[in-house]
């Protein structure tokens, strides 16, 4: 914080800032640790547990980051395979990266900036979530805001220190996500800009990083590239248009938090009679360091948005554009900044943390699947009878992989984390002709004759139950709190 600032606003104001930061935290981020594994999340659970050696064959089989799978097998190997020990690398991350964010506030602008963007980041929604995640978005946003912090470091001092750690960074983050690679053309803008205005980073040193983040995302690329064979069986979402690309420009749920809490604090400092406050003056600010950030905070979104369009496939998804929200952050707390008096800026982003604090209201589990009490559930009324599974990865839309036996071992992800009964059998995602006439192959089985275990997670797509209903099945449902259902079944005598 700035030496003017700091005077104005006393001992009191930063503590109960920390106070409500750690607030957060620990509500937003810790509490939820121990809850039940998403889907997703179990899919890293099962891309992690096959040993150090098989990290690779699955993370491929699975799509998933390859570095993450491994970082998650060192946690799980140091701690056991508890969601809290899962989700661990995840928090880290994600405190590390609010502390590389308020450096390179620091950087661009002032020690103030820099606090301020930290407090704004750590209650944004999706860092919350991606924080208590046991995937690798916050690994992701963590070499993000690294890369930008150390490319700004070395475009300003030249050091090799910098530039070795930006390249290592920034290759991070397009192994984290593959689709944060759409941050790389701003990176190579303000270098150029940066180069060509007389800065300590030199021809050579910007080819040498540049030919070192091509060598180390080669292999990224072709990992990409295979994923993309079968893309349309990995994407889920819509055809974005011109609504969605308007959504991920804009930041609305934390824009309007903090208007909200800028209005609070007007009306009261208008009521006490303080009219003559100077309500914004512009802080300083280099035109360089605000169009990095404001390029950053929109080009990534607009690449995707124009890949999907080229492709065919949606590749639209917020998660996927998560290397925007530093930039995001960082630009509202440059604004933030700007209010004056001292106290007044400070007033507001305690309104932004409390106001988000109550939002979340009492609300514990990570999300609303409870794959840990729905199984749990069916396990006592199941004992060791089989359980048909469906709704789970959109990957199981594709028959042929259904009864593929290498394709099936991640679709049974929940049920291999959390047992429910016996053998598990896959069941497809999509109604036809096909799938049906496989559906009923396996009801055949003579190992079903005695009854089993329905566990569907509810989604867009249709479901089962009422299909065996339809067909002389009875089903008697075992746990209906939330997502997933769980059903025993037998057959009408």
């Amino acid at each position: 914080m700035s030496e003017s600032g700091a005077r104005g606003q006393g001992t009191g104001v930063p503590v109960l800032l920390g106070g409500l930061v750690a607030a957060v935290i620990v509500r937003l981020w810790i509490v939820p640790l121990t809850s039940s594994l998403s889907l997703d999340e179990l899919g890293t659970a099962w891309a992690s547990g096959g040993g150090f050696g098989g990290i690779l064959a699955r993370a491929r089989l699975f799509p998933q980051s390859v570095p993450y799978v491994a970082i998650v097998w060192l946690a799980r190997a140091a701690g056991g395979s508890s969601e809290l020990v899962l989700r661990l690398p995840s928090l880290a991350a994600a405190g590390l990266a609010a502390y590389a964010l308020y450096r390179l506030g620091q950087e661009l602008f002032d020690r103030e900036t820099g606090l301020y963007a930290a407090g704004i980041f750590v209650a944004i929604p999706a860092i919350c979530f991606a924080a208590g995640d046991a995937r690798p978005y916050a690994l992701g946003a963590l070499a993000t805001t690294g890369a930008l912090w150390t490319l700004v470091r070395w475009m300003e001092r030249g050091r090799a220190a910098d530039a070795l750690a930006y390249a290592l960074l920034v290759s991070a983050a397009v192994y984290f996500q593959f689709l944060f690679a759409a941050m790389l053309p701003v990176h190579a803008w303000y270098a150029i800009r940066r180069w060509r205005r007389g800065r300590a980073a030199g021809v050579a040193q910007l080819g040498f990083v540049a030919a070192g983040v091509a060598a180390l995302t080669a292999p990224a690329c072709w990992l990409a590239r295979e994923v993309g064979r079968n893309r349309a069986l990995h994407a889920f979402e819509a055809m974005p248009g011109a609504a969605a690309l308007g959504r991920m420009l804009v930041p609305t749920g934390v824009l309007a938090t903090v208007v909200a809490s800028f209005l609070i604090w007007w009306t009261f400092a208008t009521a006490r009679g303080r009219r003559r406050v100077s309500v914004w003056t512009k802080p300083p600010a280099e035109p360089d360091a605000l169009w990095l950030l404001v390029l950053s905070a929109v080009v990534p979104a607009l690449l995707l948005f124009a890949l999907s369009r080229a492709i065919g496939t949606s590749v639209f998804v917020p998660r996927y554009m998560m290397c925007a929200i530093p930039a995001q952050a960082l630009l509202i707390a440059w604004v933030v900044r700007g209010i004056q008096p001292v106290s007044g800026r400070s007033a507001v982003l305690a309104g932004y943390l409390v106001i988000l604090l109550l939002a979340r209201g009492l609300k514990v589990a990570h999300t609303n699947e409870d794959w840990r009490g729905a199984t749990a559930a069916v396990s006592a009324a199941n004992g060791s009878r089989p359980v048909l599974l469906s709704g789970t990865y959109t990957e199981s839309r594709n028959l042929e992989w259904v009864v593929d036996p290498r394709h099936g071992a991640y679709m049974g992800a929940p049920l291999q984390y959390y047992p429910a009964g016996g053998r598990t059998t896959i069941l497809p995602l999509f109604f036809g002709p096909d799938a049906e006439t496989y559906v009923r192959q396996v009801l055949e089985s003579p190992e079903l004759a005695n009854g089993f275990a329905l566990v569907e997670r509810s989604s867009k797509f249709s479901s089962w139950a009422p299909w065996l209903e339809g067909r002389g099945y009875r089903l008697a449902k075992v746990w209906d709190q939330g997502n997933p259902s769980a059903w025993m079944v037998e057959r009408s005598p």
